[in-house]
């Protein structure tokens, strides 16, 4: 899915986001992943937000604390979706 189109389903249902589109949209936003042990997935961010340790659901979807964790990130250091 579009980064776009990620963010804002984010921002209307943090519950109801696949994984999958969650780590698209975090690269897109400028987090570079660490490393993966098992299912973390650990991303550092350059302009120094928050490290990301994500997990996916059973379901294939991402969990929403960690959604709500994001937007909280974005919102906070102000990062934008670049064109």
């Amino acid at each position: 899915m579009n980064p776009r189109k990620t963010l804002a389903q984010a921002r209307n249902n943090p519950a109801d986001v696949r994984f999958s589109d969650l780590l698209g949209l975090v690269v897109a936003l400028g987090w570079q992943p660490q490393r993966i042990t098992g299912s973390h997935r650990i991303f550092e961010h350059p302009m120094g937000a928050e490290r990301l340790n994500l997990q996916p659901r059973k379901d294939g979807k991402a969990k929403p604390y960690q959604v709500r964790q994001i937007l909280d990130e974005i919102d906070e250091f102000g990062l934008i979706l670049e064109d």
